[in-house]
């Protein structure tokens, strides 16, 4: 068993969001861009290797990206056809047809970049006065509804200690396994 100090450190915020992927980013973008201080915990590293499969930006996409402050140019390209490669390497399919295309990493770089600056500098930092953090090696593991305000009690994986926040609102946004689907089972 893992002696595991328990700190007695709290903090308020407006949001809490649980998994720092495109999910979280999206949603803790738009809080953010409303006033609401908003932290981010990640459990996992910042290295998102294997990550870069390319995906569609159609209008809605392009639009929502457009009201964050986010030009097509910068994180899209338009293509005139797509090629589907089976796991070889080898043409397997042909549309043409014009699209708007994207990648996961993009979106994840540029979307983490509105929170701390990471990896892609200048135009793309936080920039707004509202607190929003990206937190990462950070694990959620208990959520609790105080009557007031909902309590997310997480342990820094690095140090070890446990630490406490409080939120108006907590958005689990950790995938088809969430932590919220067993929590208190």
């Amino acid at each position: 068993m893992i002696n595991t100090p328990k700190t007695s450190r709290r903090q308020e915020v407006d949001t809490v969001i649980i998994d720092g992927s495109l999910t979280g980013l999206i949603h803790a973008l738009m809080l953010k861009s409303l006033g609401h201080s908003v932290v981010i915990f990640e459990q996992g590293h910042s290295d998102r290797g294997g990550h870069g499969a390319g995906i569609s930006a159609g209008p809605l996409v392009q639009e929502f990206f457009s009201k964050y402050g986010l030009k097509k140019g910068d994180y899209a390209i338009d293509a005139v056809e797509i090629r589907m490669l089976n796991r070889d390497g080898m043409g397997k399919r042909r549309i043409r047809k014009s699209y708007t295309l994207t990648s996961w990493s993009v979106l994840y770089h540029l979307l983490r970049a509105k929170f701390d600056g990471f990896v892609v500098p200048g135009k793309f930092g936080n920039d707004t006065e509202t607190e929003a953090r990206f937190e990462e090696r950070k694990k959620v593991f208990d959520v609790e509804d105080d009557g007031k305000r909902v309590r997310t009690t997480y342990r820094d994986l690095d140090t070890l200690t446990e630490h406490v926040v409080s939120a108006h609102l907590v958005i689990a946004a950790d995938g088809p396994n969430p932590f919220t689907a067993s929590a208190g089972k």
